[in-house]
């Protein structure tokens, strides 16, 4: 049996989430559903933006933030593969 994307809960939906890792938001936000920075019209995050988000955050948490706007992206970019999207999200937060 296969779950809906639409019936599994995004992390940023379990309780207190947000209140452990509310951050000031990076000037380079994301416009979606394409995902550029609404500024330098980059992929998001692009690269101030990954500069500001270390500065707030470190470790798991930059990560599992990054996991959350990589569930967001994959919602918006609908059923298919998203190559690069690994790569994009999560990989640069590891040291």
């Amino acid at each position: 049996m296969s779950v809906n994307d639409e019936d599994r809960p995004l992390l940023s939906n379990f309780r207190g989430f947000n209140a452990r890792f509310r951050i000031e938001p990076p000037p380079h936000q994301p416009s979606r559903p394409s995902w550029s920075c609404g500024v330098c019209g980059e992929e998001w995050p692009c690269a101030p933006a990954q500069e500001h988000l270390r500065a707030e955050l470190r470790g798991t948490r930059l990560a599992m933030l990054m996991w959350t706007h990589l569930e967001h992206y994959a919602l918006d970019a609908g059923p298919g593969p998203l190559s690069g999207a690994f790569d994009r999200f999560i990989r640069w937060t590891r040291p």
